[in-house]
C-alpha cells in the first residue's frame, strides 16, 4: 500500500513585463526576494516575461536570475494539466470593490477555479502594461502547496 505524504510548495508569478520596470529594477529585485524568502520547493512563471522585445531581459534578467528554489525555476504552458496555473489578465490593473473591467472580456479575472476534476488559478501578475499603474490591483506572489495522501 503507497502511504506516503509529501508536501511540495509552489511559488507562482506571472506577467512580469520586463519594460514596466527598466527604470526600476530595485523594486523587481524585492519581489524577488519575497518570493525567495517563502521558501518554495519549485517556482513557475507563467507568461509575458516580456513586453515588446526580447531586450527588455537586458536589465531584468540578471534580477530574476536570483530566482531560486531546489526543484528549479520553470516556465509553466498551462495546458492538460490537472493544476493550470495562468495569468494574463492582471485583472485589468484596475479594480473597484472587487469588480475589474477585465470581466467584460475574461470571464474568469483572478483566483482559484474548478471545473470537473480540473483547477484553475490565474494569477494577477506583478508588472503594468497599457499605463504604469495598478489601482485596486496588487501584484500577486503565489504559494501553492500540493499534498498527496
Amino acid at each position: 500500500m503507497y502511504n506516503e505524504v509529501f508536501f511540495t510548495a509552489a511559488a507562482h508569478i506571472s506577467d512580469v513585463h520586463s519594460r514596466s520596470w527598466r527604470l526600476r529594477p530595485g523594486v523587481l529585485k524585492k519581489g524577488v526576494d519575497m518570493v525567495n524568502a517563502l521558501h518554495p520547493d519549485l517556482i513557475a512563471f507563467t507568461g509575458d516575461l516580456i513586453t515588446l522585445v526580447p531586450e527588455e531581459l537586458d536589465v531584468t534578467g540578471p534580477v530574476l536570475s536570483a530566482l531560486s528554489a531546489p526543484d528549479g525555476v520553470v516556465s509553466v504552458l498551462g495546458k492538460d494539466y490537472p493544476l493550470t496555473l495562468s495569468g494574463h489578465t492582471h485583472a485589468a490593473q484596475l479594480s473597484f470593490l472587487g469588480w475589474s473591467p477585465a470581466r467584460v472580456l475574461f470571464p474568469r479575472v483572478r483566483g482559484l477555479f474548478r471545473e470537473g476534476g480540473q483547477y484553475l488559478y490565474i494569477n494577477v501578475g506583478i508588472g503594468e502594461t497599457a499605463f504604469p499603474a495598478r489601482i485596486g490591483v496588487r501584484p500577486e506572489i503565489t504559494l501553492i502547496t500540493l499534498r498527496r495522501l
